[in-house]
């Protein structure tokens, strides 16, 4: 920042005291100053040779990168200062480092398509002068879009050609992420087992070099895996790996928020140590307070408040909560006080740049030309500021409005397709289900008539077209079924006897495919949709005696409890399923079985489609020739109580 400032006016102590006060937006002002009015800056770099300006440039970039996050649209207008000044000197590597920075801002705000545009024009810079890291660097960022798109595999081909480059390098940073990344599209794609091991090597690397930063970072991913297997406890104990390698890096803010997530997976595992667990938050909250991160202080003071109500102690719950509520109006207020300090540095600024003019006038030879050129550079400043004013002013407002109208949009894009499968479901049930039974009553008409006029050949291709029909009629009964399943805003949950609608599958099921054992612990009343549950069971009892060639069919199901969740699972002695196909086979219309066996490839798909209506989860561990253990989780009034609470509190943030 200082160099930056000596370039512009070295001799000018003013110059130097107000870039250590306000930073960023006076050095962009200064900027601007310099293309506005010439002389000085351009003067100088007119008699240096090319090293003094790819220094100036770097330094350009490197302002730029330090302004990236707090300061987007001060970046923005130094990174393509530093473009401009790069054309000029041919200077391709401050050119590809420029458009490198404006990818990234591009990406952070969610243009993909200009931040794509961005990526790839540096990346061709780069090859052309063979600059290896910054090659790295391009083919990471190129990926993180992909990633950022869902298309992953497009990400991966761009990430593993990083990697390639980072491992020529020996970059030892770089491979981390680069590791971390190519983990997080195995995670995307649910391929658990390739995520755990792109991980490890992560680790491997970053313990190589007590890199404890990254592995704070992989840490926490694998945290995050552990929970999206199912295995709460194991992903909290990744998180306290987190927090303890975020304590040796010395990274605040990292350490805050792994803090948080131990706390969050705690909660979820109903495994809160309250003297332990308050005390991390306290010092999560000091830590927040100590970087001035407030977002994480925020979190920090719901949590204190959460846990406060959990100690009984009513007044450090209010006092938190009040906390929490002034941080969350700090962050509104934030933005609207940007554009009165914005409107004050560049009073300062013009201050500054009218004196430099006046200093520049009075050695001009002709006084009408001094006092044109100082009229038309102030003119322009002006015109400038006030531009610059209007866009602070109104930037909380604009992006406000943009969420609220992307928000709305969504909205109605759900509402109309949901309209279009409810419109399908109709055609379903009434159009397409008329020829289907036209089809089978004629076979039985054919069959009945003309039985004894048909070889055996004829008699077999009866048979199929039969079963064909009454195939594809269950086919549409189950998809009218699975289209019809509500959304979790359209549904009536009512307290729901589990054990009662187990009684009642149990009993219907018994008359359809006989005798059978059934065996089942004590069931809870939960928070559900009756009829939907209902519809669950049916599936599930379905799935473990039809896909059974056991001479005795056994069904076991119990309940237990998992944090704020119920638990219940179902076991049968079934011929089991591979592990190849156990996340497959909740996808509708896949089937695994041999097509000579009966089912239409909706039915498992339809349970998961209820459970997650229910905000629940369902999976399936199992054995071939084992038989098979179906799970799912149904929240409980409480736990539904607080999804509710925190997509309310989601949504004010939003609309502002």
């Amino acid at each position: 920042m200082r160099y930056l400032a000596a370039m512009l006016h070295p001799d000018d102590p003013r110059i130097m005291d107000l870039t250590g006060r306000f930073h960023g937006q006076l050095s962009i002002l200064l900027i601007l100053g310099f293309f506005l009015f010439g002389g000085g800056l351009n003067g100088l770099c007119a008699q240096d040779n090319f090293k003094q300006d790819s220094l100036q440039i770097e330094a350009l970039n490197l302002l730029a990168w330090q302004l990236k996050n707090p300061q987007p649209d001060s970046a923005r207008i130094v990174a393509n200062a530093a473009i401009a000044k790069s054309k000029k000197y041919q200077f391709s590597k401050g050119r590809a480092d420029g458009l490198h920075i404006l990818g990234m801002l591009e990406w952070s705000e969610g243009d993909m398509t200009q931040a794509l545009t961005h990526y790839l024009e540096a990346l061709r810079l780069r090859r052309a002068i063979n600059d290896s890291l910054g090659l790295g660097r391009s083919y990471n960022n190129i990926g993180n879009v992909y990633f950022q798109l869902e298309q992953f595999d497009s990400a991966q081909v761009f990430y593993h050609l990083g990697l390639g480059i980072r491992q020529q390098l020996g970059d030892v940073p770089g491979l981390v992420y680069s590791y971390s990344n190519l983990g997080d599209v195995a995670l995307a794609k649910a391929e658990l087992h390739t995520a755990e091991s792109y991980y490890r090597r992560g680790q491997q690397f970053a313990l190589q070099d007590s890199v404890f930063s990254a592995l704070a970072h992989l840490s926490g991913r694998l945290g995050r895996l552990e929970l999206e297997r199912g295995n709460k406890g194991a992903a909290r104990n990744a998180w306290q790996k987190a927090v303890y390698y975020a304590e040796r890096s010395d990274d605040r803010r990292l350490l805050a928020g792994a803090l948080q997530e131990e706390i969050r997976l705690a909660m979820l595992n109903d495994r809160l140590d309250l003297d332990y667990h308050f005390a991390a938050a306290k010092r999560s909250l000091q830590l927040s307070n100590d970087i001035g991160a407030v977002d994480l202080q925020a979190e920090a003071a719901i949590m204190l408040a959460q846990l406060a109500v959990a100690q009984d102690d009513l007044t450090a719950a209010y006092y938190y909560q009040a906390q929490y509520r002034q941080l969350t109006e700090a962050i509104m207020q934030e933005n609207e006080n940007k554009a009165v300090t914005a409107i004050r540095d560049q009073f300062l600024a013009e201050q500054l740049a009218q004196d430099r003019l006046e200093s520049e006038r009075q050695t001009r030879a002709e006084l009408s030309r001094k006092n044109t050129n100082l009229f038309i550079g102030g003119l322009i400043l002006f015109a400038v500021f006030l531009v610059v004013a209007a866009l602070y002013s109104f930037r909380a407002y604009r992006k406000q409005s943009k969420l609220a109208g992307a928000l709305a949009t969504k909205n109605e894009e759900l509402d109309a397709r949901y309209a279009d499968l409810q419109k399908f479901a109709e055609i379903a049930s009434h159009d397409l289900k008329e020829p289907i039974r036209n089809i089978g009553a004629f076979a039985n008409l054919i069959e009945r008539r003309y039985a004894v006029r048909l070889d055996d050949d004829g008699l077999d291709y009866l048979e199929f077209i039969l079963k064909s029909a009454h195939q594809m009629n269950a086919l549409l009964d189950d998809l009218l079924t699975f289209s019809n399943i509500p959304r979790f805003e359209q549904i009536q949950l009512e307290p729901t006897s589990v054990s009662d609608l187990v009684g009642e599958v149990i009993a219907e099921k018994k008359k359809e495919y006989g005798a059978f054992e059934f065996t089942v612990t004590a069931l809870p009343s939960v928070s559900a949709n009756a009829a939907l549950l209902k519809i669950l069971l049916v599936q599930l009892v379905d799935n473990a005696l039809k896909f059974n060639t056991a001479k005795l069919k056994k069904i076991e199901m119990g309940h237990s409890r998992a944090g704020y969740d119920h638990l219940f699972w179902l076991a049968d002695n079934g011929m089991g399923i591979d592990e190849a196909f156990q996340d497959q086979i909740f996808e509708i219309f896949r089937r695994i079985e041999k097509q000579d066996q009966k089912g239409t490839g909706m039915g498992l798909a339809i349970c998961k489609r209820i459970v997650e209506t229910h905000h629940g989860r369902i999976w399936v561990e199992s054995t071939p020739g084992q038989g098979s253990r179906f799970f799912f989780t149904i929240p409980s009034s409480k736990h539904l109580k607080l999804v509710a609470t925190q997509a309310n509190k989601e949504e004010k943030v939003l609309i502002g």
